[in-house]
Protein backbone atom coordinates (compact mmCIF):
# COMPACT_ATOMS: atom_id res chain seq x y z
CA UNK A 1 0.00 0.00 0.00
CA UNK A 2 2.84 2.31 -1.16
CA UNK A 3 2.19 6.04 -1.82
CA UNK A 4 -0.03 7.40 0.75
CA UNK A 5 2.47 10.49 1.45
CA UNK A 6 3.10 11.66 -2.20
CA UNK A 7 -0.77 11.22 -2.52
CA UNK A 8 -1.03 13.35 0.50
CA UNK A 9 2.22 15.64 -0.45
CA UNK A 10 0.71 16.39 -4.24
CA UNK A 11 -2.69 17.85 -2.93
CA UNK A 12 -0.57 19.62 -0.14
CA UNK A 13 -2.20 17.60 2.46
CA UNK A 14 -0.84 16.66 5.92
CA UNK A 15 0.67 13.05 5.49
CA UNK A 16 -1.85 11.43 7.37
CA UNK A 17 -4.77 12.46 5.27
CA UNK A 18 -2.75 10.52 2.62
CA UNK A 19 -2.99 7.77 5.23
CA UNK A 20 -6.43 7.85 6.10
CA UNK A 21 -7.46 7.80 2.00
CA UNK A 22 -5.27 4.84 2.12
CA UNK A 23 -7.49 3.20 4.39
CA UNK A 24 -10.53 3.71 2.18
CA UNK A 25 -8.52 2.43 -0.96
CA UNK A 26 -8.32 -0.70 1.33
CA UNK A 27 -12.06 -1.07 2.02
CA UNK A 28 -12.35 -0.66 -1.38
CA UNK A 29 -9.63 -3.52 -2.07
CA UNK A 30 -11.16 -5.56 0.70
CA UNK A 31 -15.14 -5.45 -1.02
CA UNK A 32 -14.08 -6.06 -4.11
CA UNK A 33 -11.73 -9.36 -3.70
CA UNK A 34 -14.15 -11.85 -3.30
CA UNK A 35 -15.64 -11.34 -6.32
CA UNK A 36 -12.73 -11.54 -8.28
CA UNK A 37 -12.31 -14.96 -6.44
CA UNK A 38 -9.29 -13.64 -3.91
CA UNK A 39 -9.37 -15.87 -1.27
CA UNK A 40 -6.66 -14.59 0.69
CA UNK A 41 -5.54 -10.76 0.79
CA UNK A 42 -2.43 -9.58 2.44
CA UNK A 43 -2.01 -5.99 3.08
CA UNK A 44 1.58 -4.49 4.33
CA UNK A 45 0.25 -1.29 6.52
CA UNK A 46 3.51 -0.45 8.63
CA UNK A 47 6.96 -2.52 8.05
CA UNK A 48 9.65 -3.17 10.80
CA UNK A 49 11.80 -0.30 9.21
CA UNK A 50 8.99 2.27 9.69
CA UNK A 51 9.93 2.55 13.18
CA UNK A 52 12.34 4.44 11.64
CA UNK A 53 9.47 7.57 10.48
CA UNK A 54 8.95 10.76 12.65
CA UNK A 55 7.25 9.59 16.11
CA UNK A 56 4.42 11.74 15.35
CA UNK A 57 3.75 10.09 11.74
CA UNK A 58 4.19 6.81 13.42
CA UNK A 59 2.06 7.85 16.51
CA UNK A 60 -0.61 8.87 13.89
CA UNK A 61 -0.53 5.52 12.17
CA UNK A 62 -0.87 3.48 15.05
CA UNK A 63 -4.13 5.42 15.84
CA UNK A 64 -5.40 4.84 12.78
CA UNK A 65 -4.75 1.32 12.60
CA UNK A 66 -6.72 0.87 16.18
CA UNK A 67 -9.79 3.02 14.34
CA UNK A 68 -9.71 0.67 11.18
CA UNK A 69 -10.06 -2.38 13.56
CA UNK A 70 -12.93 -0.97 15.34
CA UNK A 71 -14.62 0.09 12.56
CA UNK A 72 -13.68 -3.22 10.34
CA UNK A 73 -14.69 -5.72 13.04
CA UNK A 74 -18.63 -5.07 12.55
CA UNK A 75 -18.06 -5.24 8.51
CA UNK A 76 -15.85 -7.94 8.15
CA UNK A 77 -18.45 -10.05 10.57
CA UNK A 78 -21.09 -9.01 8.12
CA UNK A 79 -19.57 -9.82 5.21
CA UNK A 80 -17.58 -13.17 6.60
CA UNK A 81 -14.47 -11.55 6.29
CA UNK A 82 -11.73 -13.85 8.53
CA UNK A 83 -9.24 -10.55 9.48
CA UNK A 84 -5.95 -11.57 10.79
CA UNK A 85 -2.77 -9.41 11.86
CA UNK A 86 0.69 -10.85 10.97
CA UNK A 87 3.83 -9.23 11.94
CA UNK A 88 5.51 -8.55 15.90
CA UNK A 89 3.08 -7.86 18.65
CA UNK A 90 6.22 -7.15 21.50
CA UNK A 91 6.43 -3.47 20.49
CA UNK A 92 2.66 -2.50 19.86
CA UNK A 93 1.02 -1.13 22.87
CA UNK A 94 -0.92 -3.65 25.10
CA UNK A 95 -4.19 -1.86 24.06
CA UNK A 96 -3.78 -2.39 20.42
CA UNK A 97 -2.72 -6.48 21.10
CA UNK A 98 -5.53 -6.47 22.96
CA UNK A 99 -7.91 -5.11 20.24
CA UNK A 100 -6.28 -7.11 17.27
CA UNK A 101 -6.30 -10.40 19.42
CA UNK A 102 -10.81 -9.29 19.70
CA UNK A 103 -11.16 -9.16 15.84
CA UNK A 104 -9.19 -11.84 15.12
CA UNK A 105 -11.06 -13.62 17.52
CA UNK A 106 -14.77 -12.65 16.86
CA UNK A 107 -13.70 -12.74 12.79
CA UNK A 108 -12.28 -16.33 13.11
CA UNK A 109 -15.41 -18.50 11.33
CA UNK A 110 -15.74 -16.28 8.15
CA UNK A 111 -15.02 -17.68 4.93
CA UNK A 112 -15.92 -15.21 2.02
CA UNK A 113 -12.02 -13.58 2.37
CA UNK A 114 -9.06 -14.02 4.83
CA UNK A 115 -7.47 -10.38 5.23
CA UNK A 116 -4.17 -10.27 6.71
CA UNK A 117 -2.26 -7.29 7.43
CA UNK A 118 0.70 -7.19 7.97
CA UNK A 119 1.85 -4.68 11.32
CA UNK A 120 5.41 -4.36 12.53
CA UNK A 121 6.41 -6.77 9.75
CA UNK A 122 9.61 -7.92 8.08
CA UNK A 123 9.90 -10.65 5.28
CA UNK A 124 13.34 -11.38 6.67
CA UNK A 125 12.60 -11.39 10.13
CA UNK A 126 9.54 -13.83 9.55
CA UNK A 127 11.71 -16.30 7.59
CA UNK A 128 14.62 -16.07 10.81
CA UNK A 129 11.84 -17.06 13.24
CA UNK A 130 10.23 -19.74 10.73
CA UNK A 131 6.86 -17.87 11.00
CA UNK A 132 6.17 -17.96 7.31
CA UNK A 133 2.60 -18.18 5.86
CA UNK A 134 1.21 -19.14 2.63
CA UNK A 135 2.99 -19.14 -0.38
CA UNK A 136 1.57 -15.96 -2.74
CA UNK A 137 0.42 -16.12 -6.36
CA UNK A 138 0.45 -11.92 -6.77
CA UNK A 139 1.91 -9.45 -5.37
CA UNK A 140 0.79 -5.94 -6.13
CA UNK A 141 2.46 -2.88 -5.55
CA UNK A 142 1.87 0.43 -6.36
CA UNK A 143 3.47 3.90 -6.16
CA UNK A 144 5.36 3.46 -9.01
CA UNK A 145 8.37 1.36 -6.97
CA UNK A 146 9.77 -1.86 -8.18
CA UNK A 147 11.22 -3.81 -5.17
CA UNK A 148 9.60 -6.09 -2.27
CA UNK A 149 10.64 -3.88 0.38
CA UNK A 150 10.89 -6.72 2.96
CA UNK A 151 7.46 -8.23 1.99
CA UNK A 152 6.74 -11.80 2.21
CA UNK A 153 10.01 -12.97 0.83
CA UNK A 154 9.71 -16.59 1.01
CA UNK A 155 6.21 -16.53 0.10
CA UNK A 156 7.19 -14.95 -3.05
CA UNK A 157 9.21 -17.32 -4.51
CA UNK A 158 6.73 -17.88 -7.49
CA UNK A 159 4.64 -14.84 -6.98
CA UNK A 160 3.57 -13.35 -10.24
CA UNK A 161 5.25 -8.82 -9.58
CA UNK A 162 2.39 -6.73 -10.68
CA UNK A 163 4.07 -2.71 -10.35
CA UNK A 164 1.47 0.44 -11.37
CA UNK A 165 2.57 3.54 -10.95
CA UNK A 166 -0.81 4.45 -9.38
CA UNK A 167 -0.82 5.90 -5.89
CA UNK A 168 -2.26 3.15 -2.98
CA UNK A 169 -5.53 6.09 -2.09
CA UNK A 170 -6.19 6.18 -6.00
CA UNK A 171 -5.83 2.44 -6.40
CA UNK A 172 -9.99 0.69 -7.01
CA UNK A 173 -11.62 -1.95 -8.12
CA UNK A 174 -10.12 -0.83 -11.69
CA UNK A 175 -7.08 -1.32 -10.87
CA UNK A 176 -7.25 -4.49 -9.04
CA UNK A 177 -8.90 -6.12 -12.27
CA UNK A 178 -6.24 -4.77 -14.25
CA UNK A 179 -3.56 -6.49 -11.91
CA UNK A 180 -5.32 -10.25 -12.15
CA UNK A 181 -6.55 -9.76 -15.87
CA UNK A 182 -2.29 -9.69 -16.17
CA UNK A 183 -2.02 -12.33 -13.78
CA UNK A 184 -4.18 -14.71 -15.45
CA UNK A 185 -2.33 -14.25 -18.70
CA UNK A 186 0.96 -15.29 -17.66
CA UNK A 187 2.10 -18.79 -18.00
CA UNK A 188 3.29 -20.14 -14.63
CA UNK A 189 6.01 -22.95 -15.12
CA UNK A 190 7.39 -23.31 -11.19
CA UNK A 191 10.63 -24.31 -13.04
CA UNK A 192 8.61 -27.07 -15.04
CA UNK A 193 7.30 -26.66 -18.90
CA UNK A 194 3.87 -25.63 -17.53
CA UNK A 195 0.41 -26.94 -17.71
CA UNK A 196 -0.95 -27.26 -21.74
CA UNK A 197 -4.20 -25.94 -22.32
CA UNK A 198 -4.80 -25.15 -25.96
CA UNK A 199 -7.69 -21.91 -26.41
CA UNK A 200 -7.45 -21.20 -29.93
CA UNK A 201 -8.66 -17.58 -30.26
CA UNK A 202 -12.11 -16.69 -30.71
CA UNK A 203 -13.13 -20.74 -29.26
CA UNK A 204 -13.79 -19.05 -25.97
CA UNK A 205 -17.07 -20.20 -24.24
CA UNK A 206 -19.46 -19.02 -22.16
CA UNK A 207 -21.42 -20.39 -19.25
CA UNK A 208 -24.12 -18.58 -17.54
CA UNK A 209 -25.36 -19.38 -14.28
CA UNK A 210 -29.29 -18.02 -13.22
CA UNK A 211 -31.57 -18.82 -10.60
CA UNK A 212 -34.26 -16.89 -8.24
CA UNK A 213 -32.56 -14.69 -5.68
CA UNK A 214 -30.74 -15.94 -2.96
CA UNK A 215 -29.74 -19.46 -4.98
CA UNK A 216 -25.80 -19.34 -4.47
CA UNK A 217 -24.51 -17.88 -7.91
CA UNK A 218 -22.19 -15.38 -6.63
CA UNK A 219 -20.88 -17.81 -4.66
CA UNK A 220 -20.70 -20.98 -7.14
CA UNK A 221 -19.60 -18.56 -10.13
CA UNK A 222 -15.93 -17.89 -7.69
CA UNK A 223 -16.29 -21.55 -6.37
CA UNK A 224 -15.85 -22.56 -10.39
CA UNK A 225 -13.89 -20.06 -11.52
CA UNK A 226 -11.22 -21.18 -9.04
CA UNK A 227 -11.62 -24.65 -10.07
CA UNK A 228 -11.13 -23.69 -13.80
CA UNK A 229 -8.08 -21.55 -12.68
CA UNK A 230 -6.30 -24.50 -10.93
CA UNK A 231 -6.78 -26.59 -14.76
CA UNK A 232 -5.05 -24.00 -15.95
CA UNK A 233 -8.08 -22.21 -17.79
CA UNK A 234 -8.58 -18.43 -18.45
CA UNK A 235 -11.26 -17.68 -17.39
CA UNK A 236 -13.07 -14.00 -17.01
CA UNK A 237 -16.07 -13.83 -14.77
CA UNK A 238 -19.25 -11.00 -14.89
CA UNK A 239 -22.15 -10.15 -13.69
CA UNK A 240 -25.56 -8.70 -15.38
CA UNK A 241 -25.76 -6.23 -14.43
CA UNK A 242 -22.71 -4.37 -13.17
CA UNK A 243 -19.80 -6.07 -15.28
CA UNK A 244 -18.28 -2.91 -16.08
CA UNK A 245 -18.08 0.63 -14.41
CA UNK A 246 -21.10 1.80 -16.29
CA UNK A 247 -22.61 -1.30 -15.85
CA UNK A 248 -22.34 -0.45 -12.05
CA UNK A 249 -23.79 2.91 -12.50
CA UNK A 250 -27.16 1.09 -14.07
CA UNK A 251 -27.15 -1.23 -11.24
CA UNK A 252 -27.33 1.33 -8.78
CA UNK A 253 -30.48 2.76 -10.88
CA UNK A 254 -31.84 -0.95 -10.70
CA UNK A 255 -31.58 -2.33 -7.88
CA UNK A 256 -31.95 0.79 -5.39
CA UNK A 257 -35.31 0.70 -3.61
CA UNK A 258 -35.78 4.82 -3.99
CA UNK A 259 -36.25 3.77 -8.05
CA UNK A 260 -39.70 2.38 -6.89
CA UNK A 261 -41.27 4.51 -10.01
CA UNK A 262 -39.39 2.56 -12.98
CA UNK A 263 -41.45 1.50 -15.05
CA UNK A 264 -41.69 -1.83 -16.63
CA UNK A 265 -40.02 -0.75 -19.92
CA UNK A 266 -37.23 1.50 -18.21
CA UNK A 267 -35.89 -0.96 -16.54
CA UNK A 268 -35.63 -3.42 -19.43
CA UNK A 269 -34.05 -0.85 -21.41
CA UNK A 270 -31.51 -0.16 -18.74
CA UNK A 271 -31.00 -3.88 -18.44
CA UNK A 272 -29.93 -4.16 -22.18
CA UNK A 273 -27.79 -0.53 -21.74
CA UNK A 274 -25.79 -2.68 -18.92
CA UNK A 275 -25.28 -5.56 -21.17
CA UNK A 276 -24.58 -4.05 -24.36
CA UNK A 277 -21.27 -2.21 -22.45
CA UNK A 278 -20.74 -5.80 -21.08
CA UNK A 279 -20.33 -7.74 -24.09
CA UNK A 280 -18.63 -4.78 -25.99
CA UNK A 281 -15.79 -3.96 -23.33
CA UNK A 282 -15.42 -7.64 -21.41
CA UNK A 283 -17.50 -10.67 -23.01
CA UNK A 284 -16.69 -10.64 -26.57
CA UNK A 285 -12.93 -9.71 -26.09
CA UNK A 286 -12.66 -12.55 -23.87
CA UNK A 287 -13.99 -14.98 -26.29
CA UNK A 288 -11.72 -13.70 -28.51
CA UNK A 289 -9.14 -14.73 -26.47
CA UNK A 290 -10.61 -18.06 -26.20
CA UNK A 291 -11.25 -17.46 -22.33
CA UNK A 292 -14.33 -19.36 -20.26
CA UNK A 293 -16.84 -16.41 -19.15
CA UNK A 294 -18.78 -17.21 -16.67
CA UNK A 295 -21.47 -14.59 -16.88
CA UNK A 296 -24.24 -14.33 -13.56
CA UNK A 297 -27.04 -13.82 -15.23
CA UNK A 298 -28.22 -12.68 -18.94
CA UNK A 299 -31.24 -12.65 -21.43
CA UNK A 300 -32.44 -15.90 -19.88
CA UNK A 301 -32.95 -13.80 -16.61
CA UNK A 302 -34.34 -11.18 -18.36
CA UNK A 303 -37.29 -13.16 -19.72
CA UNK A 304 -37.68 -14.45 -16.40
CA UNK A 305 -37.81 -11.49 -14.46
CA UNK A 306 -39.08 -8.73 -16.71
CA UNK A 307 -40.86 -11.40 -18.92
CA UNK A 308 -42.79 -13.68 -16.81
CA UNK A 309 -42.26 -11.21 -13.70
CA UNK A 310 -43.49 -7.82 -15.40
CA UNK A 311 -45.50 -9.33 -17.50
CA UNK A 312 -43.58 -8.57 -20.90
CA UNK A 313 -43.66 -9.28 -24.24
CA UNK A 314 -40.92 -11.97 -25.26
CA UNK A 315 -40.54 -11.26 -28.99
CA UNK A 316 -39.46 -7.51 -27.47
CA UNK A 317 -37.02 -8.79 -25.02
CA UNK A 318 -35.35 -11.33 -27.81
CA UNK A 319 -35.49 -8.38 -30.45
CA UNK A 320 -33.23 -6.02 -27.74
CA UNK A 321 -31.07 -9.58 -26.81
CA UNK A 322 -30.37 -9.54 -30.82
CA UNK A 323 -29.28 -5.71 -30.73
CA UNK A 324 -27.34 -5.98 -27.42
CA UNK A 325 -25.80 -9.14 -27.49
CA UNK A 326 -24.88 -9.28 -30.66
CA UNK A 327 -26.32 -12.91 -31.04
CA UNK A 328 -23.73 -14.09 -28.26
CA UNK A 329 -25.44 -17.00 -26.86
CA UNK A 330 -24.53 -19.38 -24.00
CA UNK A 331 -23.03 -23.18 -24.33
CA UNK A 332 -24.12 -24.03 -21.03
CA UNK A 333 -26.63 -22.55 -19.21
CA UNK A 334 -26.63 -23.46 -15.24
CA UNK A 335 -29.71 -23.12 -13.17
CA UNK A 336 -29.22 -23.05 -9.99
CA UNK A 337 -32.43 -24.24 -8.04
CA UNK A 338 -34.53 -23.39 -4.98
CA UNK A 339 -37.72 -22.75 -4.10
CA UNK A 340 -39.02 -19.03 -3.34
CA UNK A 341 -39.28 -19.21 0.66
CA UNK A 342 -36.09 -20.51 1.01
CA UNK A 343 -35.06 -17.51 -1.93
CA UNK A 344 -36.18 -15.06 0.65
CA UNK A 345 -34.88 -16.11 3.33
CA UNK A 346 -31.25 -16.31 2.01
CA UNK A 347 -31.94 -12.76 0.07
CA UNK A 348 -32.95 -11.33 3.20
CA UNK A 349 -29.92 -12.73 5.09
CA UNK A 350 -27.66 -11.18 3.09
CA UNK A 351 -28.83 -7.95 2.22
CA UNK A 352 -28.61 -7.91 6.80
CA UNK A 353 -25.08 -9.06 6.26
CA UNK A 354 -23.83 -6.94 3.40
CA UNK A 355 -26.32 -4.01 3.88
CA UNK A 356 -25.51 -3.32 -0.07
CA UNK A 357 -28.69 -1.34 -0.08
CA UNK A 358 -30.38 -3.57 -3.27
CA UNK A 359 -32.84 -4.92 -2.43
CA UNK A 360 -35.59 -3.84 -4.83
CA UNK A 361 -36.14 -6.46 -6.85
CA UNK A 362 -35.60 -8.94 -3.79
CA UNK A 363 -38.55 -7.00 -1.97
CA UNK A 364 -41.27 -8.30 -4.37
CA UNK A 365 -43.82 -10.08 -3.68
CA UNK A 366 -43.59 -13.92 -3.60
CA UNK A 367 -46.11 -14.10 -6.22
CA UNK A 368 -43.16 -12.22 -8.35
CA UNK A 369 -40.87 -14.80 -7.60
CA UNK A 370 -42.86 -17.74 -8.10
CA UNK A 371 -43.62 -16.49 -11.49
CA UNK A 372 -39.70 -16.14 -12.13
CA UNK A 373 -39.52 -19.49 -10.96
CA UNK A 374 -41.60 -21.08 -13.40
CA UNK A 375 -40.58 -19.22 -16.14
CA UNK A 376 -36.76 -20.53 -16.04
CA UNK A 377 -38.02 -24.38 -15.56
CA UNK A 378 -39.70 -23.36 -18.83
CA UNK A 379 -36.90 -22.39 -20.14
CA UNK A 380 -34.94 -25.26 -19.00
CA UNK A 381 -37.83 -27.47 -20.91
CA UNK A 382 -37.38 -25.63 -23.89
CA UNK A 383 -33.53 -25.13 -24.48
CA UNK A 384 -32.77 -28.83 -22.69
CA UNK A 385 -29.33 -28.86 -25.01
CA UNK A 386 -27.99 -26.15 -22.81
CA UNK A 387 -29.90 -25.82 -19.53
CA UNK A 388 -28.19 -27.80 -16.43
CA UNK A 389 -30.65 -27.84 -13.55
CA UNK A 390 -28.88 -28.54 -10.47
CA UNK A 391 -30.44 -28.61 -6.66
CA UNK A 392 -29.27 -25.48 -5.11
CA UNK A 393 -31.06 -26.55 -1.53
CA UNK A 394 -27.53 -28.24 -0.03
CA UNK A 395 -24.82 -26.38 1.28
CA UNK A 396 -22.52 -24.45 -1.16
CA UNK A 397 -19.57 -27.68 -1.08
CA UNK A 398 -22.16 -29.37 -2.04
CA UNK A 399 -23.65 -27.54 -4.76
CA UNK A 400 -19.81 -26.74 -6.05
CA UNK A 401 -19.36 -30.86 -6.35
CA UNK A 402 -22.34 -30.95 -8.36
CA UNK A 403 -21.44 -28.45 -10.79
CA UNK A 404 -18.33 -29.27 -11.59
CA UNK A 405 -19.74 -33.02 -12.13
CA UNK A 406 -22.62 -31.81 -14.63
CA UNK A 407 -19.48 -29.64 -16.30
CA UNK A 408 -17.14 -32.37 -16.58
CA UNK A 409 -17.69 -33.20 -19.97
CA UNK A 410 -18.56 -29.53 -21.57
CA UNK A 411 -15.69 -27.74 -19.95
Amino acid sequence: MDGNGRWANARHLPRVLGHRAGVQAARRIIEASPFYSVSTLTLYAFSSDNWRRPPGEVYALMLLFGEFLESECARCCQQGVRLSVIGRRDRLEPALVRQIEQVESRTLDGTALHLRVALDYSGREAIASGSVGPDVDLLIRTGGEHRLSDFLLWESAYAELYFTPCLWPDFDRSGLAAALNDFHQRDRRFGGLGQLVTQDAGTGSVHHIRGIDGCGKTTQIRLLAAALRAEGRDVVETVEPGGTDIGRLIRKILLDPASSDLTPRAELLLYFASRAQNVEQVIRPALERGSVVLCDRFTDSTLCYQGCGRGLDGEMILTLDRIACQDIQPDITLLIDIDVATSQERANRRNERTASGETRIDDESAAFHNRVRTGYHQLAQQHAARFIVINGAPKAASVAKSIREALAQHV
